[in-house]
């Protein structure tokens, strides 16, 4: 138990590394090793990749690496650069719809559109209640919140939110902290019961309560 809190915990720490302000880019030297395909490059599922809606991640930029791993395993992969139709998701299997904005979006700030019209949400839900499979991805704000009305026809929703560099560095530092306080030696963690704080008042301690 003790080695998975501190696999948590380093999980937790190194996507707040990941989740930083740098530009986001795929490694161009990228290659599949190892790989053996599942499919025959004749009889692979078809993956369409969504390009049609101001698409943050696309198949020739941010998603290319993904692209590649699919293809190693034998899928069919294309981009999709027009409206979602009923008759375009008939040659689909698996349609990625990846970090969707409205159109014309230069930056993060509100007012949010939609990036999917009311005539490709309904053809997507048709689909998927037929047996389509939908890989739907939503980061930070305003990701969310431009595909919500897809995800409410869907049955759920997303929270639009950022967790801001000033929030994140603290809750990198706590966590930074519990680890050193995890594989400490000299220092034993006091007994917690779920629900009732730690006597260490940490922020860690609430985390494994």
């Amino acid at each position: 138990m003790k080695l998975v809190r501190s696999l948590i915990v380093f999980g937790l720490a190194t996507l707040l590394l990941a989740c930083s302000d740098s530009p986001q880019q795929s490694d161009p030297d990228f290659r599949p090793k190892d790989r053996v395909a599942h499919f025959s490059s004749d009889s692979g599922p078809l993956v369409l990749i969504d390009e049609a809606h101001n698409n943050f991640l696309t198949m020739s930029g941010r998603y290319k690496p993904f692209a590649q791993v699919l293809e190693s395993d034998g899928f069919k992969v294309s981009s999709n650069d027009k409206a979602i139709t009923e008759n375009l998701l008939r040659q689909v299997d698996i349609l990625v719809i990846a970090n969707a904005l409205d159109r014309k979006r230069q930056d993060w700030l509100p007012p949010y559109g939609e990036a999917l019209n009311d005539h490709e949400v309904e053809a997507l839900k048709s689909w998927i209640l037929n047996g389509g499979s939908l890989f739907l991805v939503a980061d930070h704000t305003p990701f969310p919140k431009t595909i919500e009305n897809l995800a409410l026809a869907l049955g759920f929703q997303f929270i639009n939110g950022l967790l801001d560099k000033r929030w994140s560095d603290g809750l990198l530092n706590i966590i930074l902290t519990a680890i050193k306080m995890e594989f400490s030696s000299t220092r034993t963690r006091p007994q917690t019961h779920r629900g009732t704080p730690c006597q260490c008042r940490s922020a860690y301690c609430e985390l494994l309560v």
